[in-house]
């Protein structure tokens, strides 16, 4: 009898979560500026090298076929090998683009982060667009080996480190751009400085989606901090690719059933993976962003976003805090610059 119950209330529970979840989801669709806006321009990246993190799945996936389809020679990663391999091998057919690699990079590991970038530099001589794309959400709340909460260093920290141990490449390479994919979930952050502080964030026991809306608001912020300190023919700019319709929104532990159902609301209200990477692929070509730095652009234009991002003191203090907490967690003499 108390097994039933307790099932009862277990099942009712769910169905409020997903309720609740899919009434949220429809307000942030219907609160949507613009939809689907598709990137228009043409020009060719022939002769250019693309780095693209997570590029095996999502909108990182669809920016690569897209750009791919350029002629440049394009770098994709992901966290292991096979994966990123398998998505490679997809480019390659679908585009007929043969200048096609892939390499396993995990963002959780400043190590592996490191040793990324020492290969990269080895096999490629140039980089003149960095789409920094990789993400997660839904994550534990849970440090990394290097200390950090692994939402933060996955969506913040470690794309800054991979951004700032590969400038001189961009330099050399100039005019060079960097692109990183925010989220308009940042105007959901509950964050302050003293959250860099691993160990009190995590005893904070923030949820997943908080934990998620301060690592993207933070990344955002860090890119107005970088953009101030770029030397002339290096721009970089955050953008919003639209709420997408992708696994990265529903954790692993979920019910086999309310995933599927969740999966199933979501590709009806939201957009496909294809029409989100159309922000994305803009940053990356669009004649009009020649020149164009520290700026946030949604539905493949300049726009507004959070107040914080116009906040010249706080964006400084959110690039130094997120230095020196790199610095403080390397491990060797690495250059940061």
């Amino acid at each position: 009898m108390v097994l039933s119950v307790l099932l009862q209330c277990g099942i009712l529970f769910c169905v409020c979560v997903v309720v609740f979840t899919i009434i949220f989801m429809i307000y942030i669709r219907l609160s949507e500026e613009r939809l689907n806006v598709k990137c228009k321009c043409t020009p060719r990246l022939d002769g250019k090298t693309v780095l693209l993190t997570g590029g095996s799945s999502g909108i990182g996936l669809e920016t690569a076929r897209n750009l791919a389809r350029r002629g440049p020679r394009l770098i994709i990663t992901c966290v292991t090998e096979k994966t990123a391999k398998a998505a490679a091998e997809d480019l390659i057919a679908t585009t007929g683009n043969k200048d096609i690699h892939y390499r396993q990079l995990d963002l959780s590991s400043f190590d592996n982060v490191q040793n990324f970038v020492k290969d990269f530099n080895k096999s490629f001589d140039k980089l003149h667009i960095l789409v920094n794309n990789a993400g997660i959400s839904n994550a534990d709340n849970a440090l990394t080996k290097d200390g950090i909460e692994i939402t933060m260093q996955v969506n913040h920290v470690a794309p800054a480190l991979l951004t700032l141990l590969l400038l001189p490449k961009l330099e050399a390479s100039k005019p060079s751009r960097i692109v990183a994919v925010s989220s308009k979930a940042c105007k959901y952050a509950d964050f302050t400085l003293k959250d860099l502080n691993s160990a009190y964030y995590i005893g904070r026991s923030l949820s997943s989606w908080k934990r998620y809306a301060n690592s993207k608001l933070c990344g955002l912020l860090w890119t107005k901090g970088l953009s101030r300190r770029l030397p002339e023919g290096i721009t970089t700019n955050a953008l919003h690719p639209g709420i997408i319709s992708t696994k990265i929104y529903v954790s692993e532990k979920c019910n086999p059933v309310i995933k599927s159902l969740f999966l199933f609301v979501l590709s009806k209200l939201f957009k496909t993976t294809e029409e989100g990477a159309q922000t994305s692929i803009h940053s990356c070509v669009s004649p009009h962003l020649e020149g164009v730095s520290g700026q946030y652009l949604s539905e493949c234009e300049v726009s507004k976003t959070v107040p914080a991002f116009e906040d010249f003191q706080y964006t400084e203090e959110i690039w130094k805090a997120t230095r020196s907490l790199i610095v403080s967690r390397l491990t060797n003499d690495t250059d940061l610059g």
